[in-house]
């Protein structure tokens, strides 16, 4: 079944709705920000994420995708998964990843979605795209292993809380941001050992992957998603959503740079060129709402009709 779009704001009546300039000096691709909508075996991700696989687990049953909107073009990349490809599409939809056969060793995907907005609403605001990244973790079933994620606009405190014997000398070593650090540990008298891995990441714009080891009588593997963005940048805050659900609608007011809003629920997607506005809803369903702006900052958040709403980071 065809998804059905109605295009409440883009209908305009004569309206003449524009795209909205946005007041950050970066766009969120410039500034290393991931921002990217995307879903993982049922669950909605944003930015980015870390995904524990299995040797020889079907990556087909991740039915992994990315969120697109409107019309446009994603970019979809991986080396070690062998996924290099670009996917022109003409409507709001999950594009498919293309992960495929059996996982044979961990691997990076990043993916850019590049919209095009309808010409009704063209002007003189250049739309920027913006990204989104999926790292397939592999590890043994042996394995102990924990996994961290963060952006952050300078160097991370990364602390770390571990148990281990009373006394009980370990071994850390953490590598993959920049720096690599090796350290002798010692546990307390009670057995906690506590570590900081933001000190192996180096203070620059990047994207990487903090691999680190614990070693003692046992061992614990951590693996951190560090997305170092320019400081210039500034994540969208989220709406403030108001329902009514006597109207079956919502209710949004957001930040002043917002320039497109959208609800979809089921095969219904709502949408508003604007900031701030009412949209169609019906309380009783499952949602999702989206703020966009021009430089590909993005808000999302998720409705349930038992918890209400709640902010996808």
């Amino acid at each position: 079944m065809k998804l059905i779009v109605l295009m409440l704001a883009l209908l305009f009546s004569g309206c003449g709705a524009t795209l909205k300039p946005d007041a950050v000096p970066i766009a969120a691709i410039d500034a290393m920000y991931p921002e990217a909508e995307f879903y993982v075996a049922g669950k909605r991700h944003k930015g980015q994420a870390i995904i524990l696989v299995s040797p020889g687990q079907s990556l087909d049953e991740l039915n992994a995708s990315v969120q697109a909107y409107f019309k446009g073009s994603v970019r979809i990349d991986s080396r070690r998964c062998n996924i290099a490809k670009s996917v022109n599409y003409v409507r709001t939809q999950k594009v498919s990843m293309g992960l495929t056969g059996p996982v044979r060793e961990s691997c990076l995907v990043t993916f850019v979605v590049t919209p095009e907005l309808p010409r009704q609403v063209q002007s003189e605001q250049e739309v920027r795209g913006y990204r989104g990244h999926l790292l397939l973790k592999m590890i043994q079933p042996s394995d102990v292993w924990r996994s961290l994620s963060v952006k952050s606009p300078t160097r991370p405190h990364l602390l770390q809380d571990v148990l281990a014997q009373p006394g009980e000398e370990l071994r850390l070593v953490a590598t993959g941001c920049g720096l690599t650090i090796r350290e002798s540990l010692k546990a307390d008298a009670t057995g906690l050992v506590q570590f900081d891995l933001g000190d192996a990441v180096e203070n620059k714009k990047q994207t990487c992957i903090l691999e680190a080891g614990l070693f003692g009588s046992s061992s614990l593997l951590i693996t951190t998603f560090v997305s170092l963005y320019d400081p210039k940048y500034t994540p969208l805050p989220a709406a403030l959503i108001t329902d009514n659900d006597e109207k079956n609608q919502i209710c949004i007011t957001s930040d002043p740079s917002v320039t497109l809003l959208a609800v979809e629920q089921g095969e219904s997607l709502f949408y508003r060129v604007d900031g701030e506005g009412c949209l169609t809803f019906d309380h009783t369903q499952p949602g999702v709402f989206r703020a966009l702006t021009v430089k590909g900052r993005t808000s999302v958040l998720e409705y349930s009709p038992e918890t209400g709403w709640s902010e996808v980071k």
